[in-house]
């Protein structure tokens, strides 16, 4: 079922103060130097700002593969976004897979 207006702008709003939380967070733990976190909020922050856009544009994505998508085909493609734009949040979300589920020694 499609939003009203008042509740994308609603969601919209709350997923851009998630991304901006999540961004002084990824600040902090770098700060700490706590590079694994770091790169985990980082990637949030970028995430949860990327879904902001895709609401906005009245659009849906069911996981942070669809988000990452969509953003490709509907900013990167277009020309909204840069290429190393969309190279950046694949990046990231590589960074925070590794991080979350990859087993290292160092």
């Amino acid at each position: 079922m499609p939003l009203i207006e008042e509740e994308r702008a609603a969601i919209v709003e709350y997923r851009l103060e998630k991304a901006n939380k999540a961004f002084v967070e990824a600040k902090d733990c770098a700060t700490m130097e706590h590079w694994t976190l770091a790169s985990n909020r980082l990637y949030y922050a970028v995430y949860y700002a990327s879904s902001a856009l895709i609401v906005n544009a009245g659009l849906a994505a069911k996981s942070h593969e669809g988000t990452i998508g969509m953003i490709g085909q509907h900013y990167v493609r277009t020309g909204i976004l840069s290429k190393e734009d969309g190279l950046l949040l694949a990046r990231l979300q590589n960074m925070r897979h590794t991080g979350d589920y990859d087993d290292s020694l160092d």
